[in-house]
């Protein structure tokens, strides 16, 4: 009798270690299901529902660097980027030395034009990994936000050596918005088209292409990626000032003029907005004079 509860005892024993054991295997397998899961999802710009796979995932393994870091490139995606940069901090704070982390704050800093962060960060990154093309990458943007061209199309170039064939968008967008800035239509439109072709859901890569069309009397296509950029990113200040004065070179002023006062009541105080209202309400006056006097 008591052998065999001593073999009972046993077997429930090694049945508890398994169901342990299991349990284990099936946790370590829900954090990566939770980046891929969130990856496909956002991928396929569903992009709340990955975020809310990320904090799950975060609450459950709050020390994995990694989660932090795809939901911070998931909140620039979105441009969130406040949110970007507390979620890239706390993943520093958990490994310093995790350059993806410093890269996407670096990226955060450049898009709230704080350049000098931005650059700071870019270099750490450099020097965590030296060959890391997208951080020459980022000091080219910088350069460019700075009308620096020709010092900023080295560093693309340098980026390009690193990777002949980047599968992400931004050394093409980045000499796409150079070109634009120098106005060689042409190129900037073909750096823009790859862009686009490497991620077609990035709006940055988008609105490149429609300023580049735009900048050729492409009108129409022009006018289409406008509308794809603020599909994605409906917000997107410099969509909405690029798309207005469009449709004000297409001859549609009301328009807009409803496109400038909706980009004004979400950017207080742009004064390209403000410029523009005050320019098409003084037409819209001048113009009920002349059929008043008429």
């Amino acid at each position: 009798m008591r052998s065999g509860c001593i073999k009972l005892i046993g077997l429930i024993s090694a049945f508890i270690c398994l169901i342990a054991l299991f349990s284990c295997v099936r946790e370590a397998r829900s954090c990566e299901s939770y980046l891929e899961e969130g990856k496909l999802c956002s991928q396929r710009g569903d992009y709340g529902k990955a975020e809310r796979l990320y904090l799950q995932g975060i609450r459950n393994y709050p020390q994995t660097c990694r989660l932090y870091t795809i939901l911070g490139d998931l909140y620039l995606r979105t441009r969130k980027f406040d949110s970007a940069e507390k979620v890239y901090l706390k993943a520093i704070v958990i490994n310093p030395k995790d350059y993806l982390a410093h890269f996407g704050l670096a990226d955060v800093w450049l898009e709230k034009e704080d350049y000098r962060n931005a650059e700071d960060e870019f270099r750490r990154v450099l020097e965590l990994n030296p060959n890391f093309e997208r951080a020459y990458t980022g000091l080219g943007d910088i350069l460019v936000d700075l009308n620096r061209y020709e010092e900023a199309q080295k560093y693309f170039f340098r980026a390009l050596q690193l990777n002949p064939h980047p599968d992400y968008e931004d050394t093409y967008l980045g000499l796409a918005e150079l070109n634009i800035g120098l106005e060689n239509w042409q190129v900037a439109e073909k750096y823009a088209r790859l862009a686009v072709r490497t991620n077609p859901l990035d709006a940055d890569s988008c609105l490149a292409l429609a300023q580049a069309l735009e900048g050729r009397s492409s009108f129409n296509e022009a006018q289409e990626y406008y509308l794809k950029t603020l599909k994605m990113t409906p917000e997107h200040k410099d969509a909405l000032l690029s798309y207005a004065s469009l449709l004000e070179n297409m001859g549609n002023p009301q328009k807009a003029l409803q496109l400038y006062r909706y980009c004004l009541k979400i950017n207080p105080g742009c004064r390209d907005a403000e410029q523009a209202i005050a320019s098409l309400e003084r037409l819209q006056r001048s113009n009920v004079k002349g059929k008043t006097s008429i």
